[in-house]
């Protein structure tokens, strides 16, 4: 046998070749999970003293989607987990949680959470499931209907104290990426809840399922969505609580993996057959998809030849600092409850737009410009508008409700509480 078609480590078999080296499962198994026990090395067995085993000091929660990813951080913490369980005579370094938020009523799966679940129970006997509808995010919450204008004013036109719903949400929410967005702030609402209650009982950290690709995506996507304030928070990790948004340390322990290793390593340790995919998929035109499939396609298409693309990108976002660090009278976004700087997104956005078109040279661009006009004026926020509550809107909220007349939204506060935050 060649030495080219042999495993660089112990010269067996070559199962793959990845960042110019061959493999063999074992090696590579080892390869990739080395990775992630560098990122969870604070999951030590603690002893008192010698032949005393001190009880777990830490909770790591690992929000799953189901996907390959999330799959394979949670089969990596779980054998890290039974190698401890077979040295120190069932002994364990940290509890491992799995939290799934349910999208279906969004986002049908092609088989019931619920079967799911079960089936990774059976699998990772070490681990506890979590499974929270998304509809708990508006369980308890008071409703804020926004009516939101061309030249991008919003105004708050209603709140009750009766929840709005999922499907009553995404209703008026015109676009792909929209929802998509407006869904994935809801579901870090929901895991970070989750972890926030977990760490009443035990220290949790939350270990995100992103690799290195993904993180890519991620910060190119928040981006061009206007939410790249939100980077820093996202895409880095946050060993330190202090320096995490949530108040709760986050990691990503798949951060030096690429998407592409880890459908490998699924197949080599048998749990591929889990993962489960959405009844919807991705359309084959570009212009129909959102800006999260336009992301993931770009880079599916590129690392295998450019593996070092998607490393660059994440090493480039690692070095962004915190833009609100400094700031002073900072409030939650009503939306995404990102710190912002009251009608600063708004301002900003006013400055760099051109709001005025160019002078009509044609009759029809006359016409056209006279039509505008009157459209124009019977939109411009009457004196009702103008004593109605100003919401406090992030630049990314801005944009993600821009295509839409009135959105509605929970709010987690009572009505009292959610004019204290508005600008009168």
């Amino acid at each position: 046998m060649s030495a080219e078609s042999t495993c660089r480590r112990c010269d067996g078999p070559t199962a793959i070749k990845t960042r110019q080296a061959n493999f063999c499962q074992p090696c590579f198994i080892t390869f990739i999970q080395q990775k992630q026990r560098k990122a969870m090395e604070g999951c030590k067995v603690l002893f008192a003293r010698p032949g005393c085993v001190l009880p777990p000091a830490i909770n790591i929660l690992v929000p799953i989607s189901f996907g390959q990813s999330s799959l394979a951080l949670l089969d990596m913490a779980h054998a890290q987990l039974e190698e401890q369980a077979k040295t120190y005579e069932n002994a364990a370094g940290f509890t491992l949680n799995a939290v799934f938020i349910d999208c279906s009523e969004a986002d049908p799966l092609e088989k019931e959470p619920n079967q799911i679940i079960s089936e990774l129970e059976k699998r990772f006997a070490h681990a506890k499931f979590t499974c929270i509808p998304l509809s708990k995010a508006f369980e308890g919450a008071s409703s804020v209907t926004l009516k939101h204008n061309r030249d991008y004013t919003s105004f708050v036109s209603g709140i009750s104290e009766e929840p709005t719903s999922v499907q009553q949400l995404l209703s008026c929410i015109g676009t792909k990426s929209a929802r998509e967005d407006i869904i994935s702030v809801l579901q870090r609402h929901l895991i970070i809840e989750e972890a926030k209650k977990q760490n009443e009982s035990l220290p949790t950290t939350v270990a995100w399922g992103h690799n290195a690709t993904r993180l890519a995506e991620l910060t190119l996507s928040l981006t061009i969505k206007g939410r790249g304030n939100r980077i820093h928070a996202q895409v880095l990790e946050h060993k330190n609580p202090k320096d995490s948004i949530s108040g709760l340390p986050e990691i990503h322990p798949l951060n030096d993996v690429l998407s592409y290793e880890i459908p490998f390593y699924n197949s080599f340790r048998n749990v591929s057959d889990l993962a489960v995919d959405t009844v919807s998929k991705p359309s084959q035109v570009t212009k129909n998809l959102s800006i999260d499939q336009l992301m993931h396609q770009y880079f599916e298409n590129i690392q295998t030849n450019f593996p070092s693309i998607a490393s660059t990108v994440v090493r480039t976002a690692a070095k962004l600092d915190d833009p609100n660090a400094a700031k002073q009278g900072l409030t939650p976004c009503l939306i995404c409850a990102s710190p912002v700087d009251p009608n600063q997104s708004l301002a900003w956005l006013t400055n760099i737009t051109v709001n005025e078109p160019a002078a009509p040279e044609t009759e029809e661009e006359e016409e056209l410009s006279k039509k505008a006009h009157m459209e124009k004026s019977q939109e411009k926020t009457g004196d009702a508008d103008r004593h109605l509550p100003v919401p406090n809107l992030c630049y990314g909220c801005i944009i993600t409700i821009r295509d839409t007349d009135s959105f509605t939204f929970p709010k987690r506060a009572s009505k009292q509480d959610i004019l204290d935050e508005f600008t009168l």
